[in-house]
């Protein structure tokens, strides 16, 4: 029947229903929208809704109407889209039966089923393609009509335009959702790239990890655990609402970490997940654990713990968890490089200052006390009392130098003027033991920031010791190599840096060749990276040498800032 024979109020109804259908975009709330005004509208007792899956060959969606949970259980399986409900899915025509036994396609009902006798049926289909059907039975007040037909066909039409839409918002909010996990993925990777690059700290980077993996997947607490020794796992850094001792070792045999190396999986566990030598079991209702592998090498693993405004974790988030756990490992590869790096610097640093205080007491000190011992047996051999008289004054006056030496030596070694006096006197009173040493004539400019004002701050000792030593290396090799006759050290600490010139009129060298065996510059860059500064050499044959050198300032507090 045509939908022109429908009623005003019945039109009325009929598009009242479909602007609300069209509004909704949650694919399951609108199928229970559309499968009550079906029977809403028919007086039916009862209704079923089908939707097909994609390929449209098997049924994605069965909704039921009118029957209880009880009377459902009854029943048995959802039917598979067989027999009368077949039909209505094969052919678009709308199906409306007085009795639905006499069907030749109808198979009966199964034991539980309520009786059912008028039937209407009618496919929803988009764009020609059948999507899914409305069933209604038993209608309350005798057989469906033509108008019933009429109405749930256009609903159906109404329900066709809704479940596209849906569907799209669905997809469109699946697109955007990926989108969005594969950004804050990137964002948390670059995160870890830039302090990579910045600082490379390893517990910096272990903080930053377990907030950043926390953040991800929006967990309650994440724990990162590190390789320890003898193959121990150990606490790096946790984040979150947890709260755990330092440096605590996993107790052997954690069946979830031993799983997550071997196969190289997310895994998703409940229960007890870690036992810690400190704090005991850890448990959660549902973790996630990844091994942080890098080359077949385990970095460490991230663990974590119950999600935040949800029940479980989900395929996303393991997809995340598992990607950003490649970009954690490299980083903590990185900074262990790093760090051994720094490591083998400060070794080899030491070592050739040991090796340059052992030819300095080898060649001096020891040569002099072992021409005063031959001094002093002639005198004794002969006998003479005037003759050993003699020596012993010249004996006297040969120690009174080499006292002298070795107490330059010492302030070489370490300044007591670094520690009482501060860095402008240390180095003031280098440079003038240079001048005296060397013969060269030397100027300084000192303008340290931390030493004016009222109240004045002191630089870390490391830094302060890195300066002095800067300096005092590249005084001495110019007075070993260059020839210089004239130098200037200036120091000038300004916004958070500090600036470190020395320069000669030597005969300088050929940057392009290499230090070569001006080991004091090797030593030079050593130190200033070490402390995350900056080194520029400017030199050339018959001219000299400009060493320009900038560092970060870093602050110890002063008694009075910690009170």
């Amino acid at each position: 029947m045509a939908v022109e024979s429908l009623s005003e109020s019945q039109l009325r109804r009929l598009h009242e229903v479909g602007r609300w259908l069209m509004s909704e975009l949650d694919i399951e709330a609108l199928l229970e929208q559309i499968l009550g005004a079906a029977k809403e509208m028919t007086r039916a007792k009862y209704g079923a809704l089908v939707l097909l899956d994609e390929s449209g060959s098997e049924i994605d969606r069965f909704l039921t109407a009118g029957i209880d949970e009880t009377t459902r259980r009854d029943i048995g399986p959802l039917p598979a889209g067989r027999g009368v409900l077949g039909e209505v899915l094969k052919h678009p025509e709308a199906l409306r039966l007085d009795k639905i036994g006499d069907h030749p396609r109808s198979y009966g009902f199964p034991p539980g089923h309520p009786p059912m006798e008028s039937f209407l049926g009618v496919a929803i289909q988009i764009r020609g393609k059948t999507v899914g059907s409305i069933y209604l039975t038993e209608k309350t007040d005798g057989r469906f009509s033509g108008l019933d037909e009429a109405m749930l066909t256009t609903l159906a039409g109404w329900a066709s335009a809704a479940i596209e839409n849906a569907r799209l918002y669905e997809e469109n909010e699946s697109r955007r959702r990926e989108c969005e996990r594969a950004i804050k993925g990137l964002e948390a990777s670059v995160a870890l790239s830039i302090v990579r690059a910045v600082d490379t700290d390893l517990d910096a980077l272990c903080e930053l990890i377990s907030k950043r993996a926390r953040a991800l997947v929006e967990s309650k607490s994440l724990i990162l655990l590190l390789p320890g020794a003898d193959l121990d796992v150990n606490v790096g850094s946790f984040s979150g609402e947890i709260s755990l001792s330092p440096d605590q070792i996993v107790r052997d045999g954690n069946t979830l970490l031993q799983a997550t190396s071997r196969d190289g999986l997310v895994h998703r566990a409940h229960g007890d997940i870690l036992d810690l030598s400190t704090d005991g079991q850890i448990t959660a209702s549902t973790a996630l654990v990844v091994n942080l592998d890098l080359g077949g090498h385990s970095q460490g693993y991230l663990v974590a713990l119950d999600p935040l405004d949800r029940d479980d974790f989900n395929a996303d988030d393991e997809l995340l968890f598992k990607s950003f756990a490649i970009s954690a490992a490299s980083s903590l590869a990185t900074a262990r490089d790093v760090e051994r790096e720094r490591l083998r610097m400060r070794i080899d640093a030491s070592e050739q200052e040991r090796r340059r205080w052992s030819m300095e007491l080898h060649d001096d000190t020891l040569q002099d006390l072992g021409a005063l011992k031959l001094i002093a047996e002639g005198a004794l051999t002969r006998g003479d009392p005037v003759t050993m008289r003699a020596t012993l004054s010249s004996a006297a006056s040969q120690l009174t130098e080499m006292i002298h030496s070795l107490e330059s030596l010492i302030q070489e070694l370490r300044p007591a003027s670094l520690d009482s006096l501060g860095l402008s006197a240390a180095v003031e009173s280098l440079v003038q033991r240079t001048s005296d040493r060397g013969q060269i004539v030397a100027t300084t400019n000192l303008d340290l920031a931390h030493e004016r004002g009222d109240s004045p701050y002191r630089l870390e000792p490391h830094l302060e010791a890195t300066v002095y030593r800067v300096v005092q290396e590249s005084l001495n090799n110019i007075v070993k190599h260059a020839e210089a006759t004239k130098v200037s050290v200036s120091i000038v600490e300004a916004d958070d840096e500090i600036t470190i010139f020395v320069e000669d009129d030597g005969k300088g060298f050929d940057p392009a060749k290499g230090f070569g065996h001006r080991f004091g510059l090797n030593g030079v860059t050593e130190r200033v990276e070490l402390v995350n500064g900056s080194l520029e050499i400017d030199s050339t044959e018959g001219v000299g040498t400009n060493i320009d050198i900038r560092v970060p300032v870093s602050r110890q507090q002063s008694a009075s800032e910690n009170r």
